[in-house]
């Protein structure tokens, strides 16, 4: 489902004074976004959001997507689904933070034995290529979609993309709803409040778990293990899960059994988050590791790569893996 979505984040960029005065609406209308701005005039609630910061950053999309049909507003569904869904164009506005530094940036924090001299610090973390848009529109608010718990709004992750040196194009792209990516087309534009994107299509809300193994169904054993267990409603429903999803293993390989708790932790772990060199325990009590490549800083679960990572859903965030990352677990 896709639903016209204004996201606002950290500006990093200086303005031109010559903009300096002009509001978000005036500048989409000059690039030619009207459709994006008679919705946004529509919404008093987040004009009064992105008018009263100053690191606001909107992801437009242009009139020839919306005329498309390609963000048309999905149809109300009945029963419980209804209030997560009912007011999509409102689940737009966000914040965004940079990622916050590694504790010590990576050295060992352990102090040596006496005489001994300073541990030799770990291998450095490449420059961080990540961003975290955050929504500030949580469960409080009328048709909120999330359920992370008090506090704790819906999060995108952002990142640069492409092709990197002189001729080269690079944009920015967001991980939305489904693992579906969104990338920038045009802009950035400058206003007096911060910056504006032009994206190819609209975000795609964040769906519950079974959905979202649904939508991408690379890792479908995985997703009939959660179901079988019993606990797929503690899966959708616990705030703040991260779910590490093996992808299913090829063809006429034997079928593992999982255990749904050795690859999930409570608490938010996006990218972000995953620290090369710290260990997180999951709900089972096992203990995972994080690595990654100095040459690309692509991260690793207990050796194992992260495949497509930053998929949020409703009540946290999934990562799929490139196989398994337990030597032990049993098969049929």
């Amino acid at each position: 489902m896709k639903s016209s979505f204004f996201a606002i984040g950290t500006l990093l960029a200086a303005f031109i004074p010559s903009v300096l005065a002009q509001d978000a609406i005036s500048v989409l209308r000059a690039n030619n976004l009207n459709i994006f701005a008679d919705k946004l005039e529509a919404e008093p609630f987040l004009q009064g959001i992105i008018n009263g910061r100053d690191d606001v950053q909107l992801y437009a999309v242009p009139d020839d997507v919306y005329l498309s049909g390609d963000c048309a507003p999905p149809a109300l569904p009945s029963g419980p689904q209804r209030r997560q869904s009912r007011v999509d164009p409102r689940m737009a506005s966000q914040t965004a933070k940079k990622p916050p530094q590694p504790l010590s940036k990576r050295t060992d924090r352990r102090r040596p034995p006496k005489g001994k001299g300073p541990k030799k610090p770990s291998t450095p973390l490449p420059p961080s290529n990540f961003e975290e848009l955050i929504s500030v529109i949580d469960e409080t608010f009328p048709g909120g979609y999330a359920n992370l718990g008090p506090d704790q709004p819906q999060r995108f992750i952002s990142n640069l993309a492409g092709s990197f040196g002189p001729g080269a194009t690079t944009f920015r792209q967001v991980t939305t709803g489904g693992g579906d990516v969104v990338r920038t087309i045009g802009g950035p534009f400058k206003y007096n409040k911060g910056i504006i994107y032009v994206v190819n299509t609209c975000f795609t809300l964040p769906q519950p778990l079974s959905t979202t193994f649904t939508n991408s169904p690379i890792a479908s054993i995985f997703a009939e293990a959660v179901t079988d267990s019993g606990r797929l409603s503690f899966f959708e429903s616990t705030p703040g899960l991260t779910v590490l999803a093996p992808v299913d293993p090829p063809a006429g390989s034997p079928r593992p059994i999982y255990n749904p708790d050795d690859y999930t932790i409570v608490g938010l772990l996006y990218v972000t988050q995953l620290y090369p060199g710290e260990t997180y325990t999951t709900l089972s009590g096992r203990t995972v590791s994080v690595e990654f490549d100095p040459a690309t800083g692509a991260r690793s679960i207990n050796g194992v790569l992260i495949e497509k990572g930053n998929v949020p859903v409703q009540n946290g965030v999934l990562h799929f893996l490139a196989g398994d990352i337990w030597d032990d677990t049993p098969t049929e």
